[in-house]
């Protein structure tokens, strides 16, 4: 008796590869965008507590000393709306490396009060 034509076993053992190799790329895709959603919101919730830079003058003046500019002081509710947790240490260590990193310079302390 002759078969049918159809898959034979490597065939569907290629089929399966190839179906599971799909959904983990699904799958690392949907991270992916998940990450930089939530990437993106936390850059702009910091980037709403950096001051923004003084405009520059066209004269020549001499710069004024500014007290401490760099540091931005943050309460226990500025961390929150980062939808980190206020009480965490790891957290403010986070935060303190998010403003080191993508702020220019500036510095965030943590204010308790």
């Amino acid at each position: 008796m002759q078969r049918l034509s159809g898959p034979g076993p490597g065939e569907d053992m290629e089929h399966v590869v190839n179906e599971r190799r799909e959904r983990q790329v699904l799958t690392t895709l949907a991270l992916l965008q998940t990450f930089h959603a939530n990437t993106s919101f936390q850059l702009s919730r910091l980037a709403s507590l950096i001051p923004s830079p003084p405009t520059v003058a066209l004269v020549d003046t001499p710069p004024a000393t500014q007290p401490d500019n760099d540091v931005i002081y943050i309460t226990p509710k500025d961390i929150l709306s980062f939808e980190l947790g206020p009480l965490s240490s790891l957290h403010a260590r986070y935060l303190e490396w998010l403003a080191e990193e993508y702020s220019g310079g500036a510095r965030f302390v943590q204010d308790l009060l």
